[in-house]
């Protein structure tokens, strides 16, 4: 897909844009349940960040706010990860193994106002620090579990929230004032040598290596890839996820 444009002054939201333009009913994402296949197609995925996106607005989140991913692979990373850019926000990723504490160090230290959570796990641990985390609004579980806290809502019921309140016109206003150096995400160092640091890539800076690694290394139209390291470390992101 990306042979077929010029990004050079785009942004990542350009290449998930033209590509449900192109592709539309084709299958985008594919996960096993444990029991069967599941299948999204562009449009479909389109359709829930939209109403993702509509929910963040409801929220109140604004340019330049951070929404932190803490989870392994699944749909859900993609969604939310789209649905927060199209807004102009900013996501930081945190590895689905992380504590508690290493958790609440990534969210406090980017004044994260969501997070997305995968499961129990981590749903937990981030409870477990709410009291230090003073800008954190929301928590989003992406499996179907219900907490009596206020602060949690399930994945599938911010979907429904958002589609009820769908605000598609502040949507598109929002993408169009994107800019190619408006900082994307924060990928978070190891920490081996003192606390992680919040590394600051930009759109320029993913495209720059999405166009790069097309022209190395562009793979055949349909070609399926396995996503096998986490989305939360850059090479995955930039190599499987956006730049194929």
């Amino acid at each position: 897909m990306l042979a077929d444009y010029n990004y050079n002054t785009h942004t990542v939201l350009n290449l998930f844009k033209d590509g449900v333009k192109k592709y539309g009913n084709t299958v985008l994402l594919n996960r096993h349940n444990g029991a069967q296949w599941e299948s999204f197609t562009w449009n479909q995925v389109d359709t829930i960040v939209k109403a993702l996106a509509s929910y963040f607005i409801d929220l109140g989140l604004k340019h330049g706010d951070v929404v932190s991913i803490y989870s392994e692979n699944r749909p859900e990373w993609a969604i939310a990860d789209l649905a927060t850019l199209s807004l102009g926000g900013i996501d930081a990723a945190i590895y689905p193994t992380n504590s508690a504490s290493e958790a609440a160090y990534i969210l406090k230290d980017s004044s994260s106002v969501v997070c997305l959570c995968s499961s129990k796990f981590q749903t937990d641990n981030v409870l477990s620090k709410k009291s230090d985390l003073p800008n954190l609004k929301k928590i989003i579980v992406c499996d179907d579990i219900n907490y009596n806290d206020d602060m949690v809502i399930t994945f599938k019921d911010a979907v429904n929230a958002g589609n009820a309140n769908l605000h598609i016109e502040e949507i598109e206003k929002r993408t169009k004032n994107v800019k190619p150096d408006d900082v994307m995400t924060l990928i978070y160092t190891s920490g081996t040598t003192g606390d992680p640091k919040g590394v600051m890539l930009t759109h320029k800076n993913i495209m720059f290596i999405c166009l790069t690694f097309n022209k190395v290394e562009a793979l055949p139209e349909g070609f399926i890839h396995l996503s096998l390291l986490p989305l939360s470390h850059s090479v995955e992101r930039t190599m499987d996820y956006i730049a194929c």
